[in-house]
């Protein structure tokens, strides 16, 4: 069944990128197997000199964090995302969310700053999640993913494979840590590779049989497909690597001419919320192959820059997005017109890609738009679908807001 997908995913891919120059993704290698979103070694050495004073080390410890002792790990690991005879969804995503956050921003702060507390914390974090076999008894209920079924079921199961991909990224980020031994290390693999074939490879054989559906590009697939692609890096599989590129092709194709993508523009009171999503995910896969030598950014760039013209003018003037929030995929009773932004205050999921997006392009007349969002330089975004702490892996410490 996979070997039939990519061979669709090629045809779908030689069509989208007909008469450009740049190598088919389908054509792509793995060609760095030691992180995932940011060159972590070119980063630490742009802090490194950049911190070469007192005060601009201090202002990269604030960024990045600075842990003066290991942070225990207390607690015990959840088996399953099932709790009782029903999914808590909210409760166990809750918890295991907050590991997600813990582990992805320790792992950022180790591969930048170096700071052994940090990194000597996350490998702990991970193998006492292994050890535990954390997850591995969530249900697989395929039929979940049904329409008109328990969304709590799909939830349950796609934050199990986002929590792999969070594992994937933090263990490239740390694996060099003193702390991580041979021993270790296969404990924590192993972990990943179960994860990732019972959750993971599992979702596609849903995907499979629903060419048509929905489902097949919104955002919960392309969170799938992240992980896909993580581990396709980790274990250097190119196979892998070509076919987690499948459903991103898919989203992208879906963006329309004013930037809007129907996966974030139709959720009612939460649409600009969501189409802030589109842009962390979207960002969160150029990053990745442009990090793997592939040019998407010249390859995908008009695309993202409209959909990041979308998102900042809905921001400026709501009613751009009402013909499309009245849709009301979800938000059902609540008025579209009355939109949710508090990501503008708390700096979480589907802001965090603003780092990436002002350091590779420090000109553009977007970002003295998303300066004015930020508010000040003191701003730290954090998110583990976006390298744990993006400021830290991004960020310019330089950067003014004079603009």
């Amino acid at each position: 069944m996979m070997k039939l997908s990519l061979k669709i995913g090629t045809v779908i891919g030689a069509t989208l990128l007909a008469g450009c120059q740049t190598p088919s993704p389908w054509e792509m290698k793995v060609t760095n197997s030691e992180t995932i979103l940011f060159d972590a070694d070119k980063r630490s050495s742009q802090v490194s000199n950049f911190s070469s004073s007192e005060k601009s080390k201090e202002t990269a410890e604030y960024f990045c964090g600075s842990y003066k002792n290991p942070i225990s790990t207390t607690g015990s690991p959840p088996a399953s995302m099932k709790a009782g005879t029903a999914y808590d969804y909210t409760a166990r995503a809750r918890e295991v969310e907050w590991w997600m956050k813990s582990l992805t921003k320790l792992g950022t702060t180790y591969a930048v700053m170096k700071d052994d507390n940090a990194g000597r914390s996350a490998v702990d974090f991970l193998v006492q999640w292994a050890n535990a076999s954390a997850l591995l008894e969530t249900p697989t209920f395929w039929a979940g993913f049904e329409p008109g079924t328990s969304g709590a079921t799909r939830n349950a199961l796609q934050v199990v494979s986002i929590a792999t991909y969070a594992a994937i990224t933090t263990y490239l980020n740390i694996k060099n840590h003193d702390a991580m031994t041979p021993e270790n290390s296969k404990l924590v693999v192993d972990w990943i590779d179960r994860l990732f074939s019972k959750y993971t490879a599992g979702h596609y054989r849903w995907y499979a049989n629903k060419p048509t559906h929905r489902r097949m590009w919104d955002n919960s697939r392309l969170k799938i497909d992240l992980t896909y692609m993580a581990y396709a890096i980790m274990k250097g599989d190119d196979e892998k690597f070509q076919f987690s590129i499948q459903g991103f092709l898919k989203y992208m194709d879906k963006v329309r001419p004013d930037g809007s993508h129907p996966d974030g523009s139709g959720r009612g009171s939460r649409a600009i919320w969501y189409t802030g999503l589109t842009l962390i995910i979207t960002t969160s896969f150029l990053e990745i192959l442009e990090n793997q030598s592939y040019p998407a950014y010249d390859q995908y760039g008009d695309q993202y820059h409209k959909m990041v013209d979308f998102f900042l003018d809905a921001i400026d003037d709501p009613e751009v997005i009402y013909p499309y929030a009245k849709a009301m995929l979800v938000s059902k009773g609540r008025d579209y017109r009355v939109q949710d932004l508090s990501f503008l205050e708390i700096k979480h999921t589907n802001i965090a890609w603003v780092e990436a997006f002002v350091a590779r392009f420090p000109n553009h007349p977007n970002t003295n738009r998303i300066k004015k969002i930020m508010g000040n330089t003191s701003s730290v975004y954090r998110d583990y679908l976006f390298g744990g702490n993006a400021s830290c892996a991004f960020r310019d410490f330089e950067m003014t807001f004079d603009n």
